[in-house]
């Protein structure tokens, strides 16, 4: 429960563009955290259309009374128009990612900088002990 809230809390409270430099600047492969901070960014993105599809829905008379299991089974429609958001946006992060030269060798400049502090370095220490802590226990 602590790492799933630490995460969400994470992910609510930073800038994925941030928490890429900040993985570059800390050593980490640019194509590596570009990969995660691309999937931070997709949950709410993703959560968002959902949102879309379901309120569509909901306009033409879906019915989401009743029970967990009625509710799930009122959802089952909107999974081919998810699914279907969910290609076509990963088809246009593709077409993106190539018109940018995302493949493209060499170095990489970013106009987003992390600066680290003491104060940054003592509140690393401290989550870090924080979730060890609770793991432990």
């Amino acid at each position: 429960m602590l790492v799933a809230g630490a995460a969400a809390w994470f992910a609510l409270g930073t800038a994925p563009e941030r928490f890429e430099a900040a993985l570059v600047e800390l050593g980490l492969p640019w194509s590596f955290a570009f990969l995660l901070s691309l999937t931070i960014g997709l949950v709410p993105e993703m959560r968002k259309r959902f949102r879309t599809i379901e309120e569509s829905q909901r306009t033409r008379g879906l019915d989401l009374s009743g029970g967990p299991i009625a509710r799930t089974r009122a959802r089952l429609p909107m999974l081919v128009p998810f699914l279907a958001a969910v290609i076509r946006y990963g088809y246009d992060l593709s077409t993106a990612l190539t018109a940018r030269g995302f493949d493209e060798p060499g170095p990489r400049t970013s106009i987003t900088t992390v600066d680290h502090t003491r104060r940054d370095l003592g509140l690393y220490l401290l989550a870090v002990g924080v979730v060890s802590v609770g793991l432990v226990l």
